[in-house]
């Protein structure tokens, strides 16, 4: 859960581009994720969802 936890907050802290957050917190926590048998479409939601993508 922690591991989670840290992953939404990177991508919040991450938020000078659209590509920021996958490029950078994507690969941080990758190992992390796989270590802790936690799916990596979990990890793609987070970063997803705490991506700066802006509807125009």
């Amino acid at each position: 859960m922690k591991i989670q936890v840290s992953a939404w907050l990177g991508g919040i802290l991450i938020l000078f581009s659209d590509l920021g957050t996958p490029l950078i917190v994507g690969p941080v926590f990758e190992k992390a994720f796989d270590k802790m048998k936690i799916s990596r479409e979990k990890l793609a939601w987070i970063i997803d969802s705490t991506s700066g993508t802006l509807s125009h």
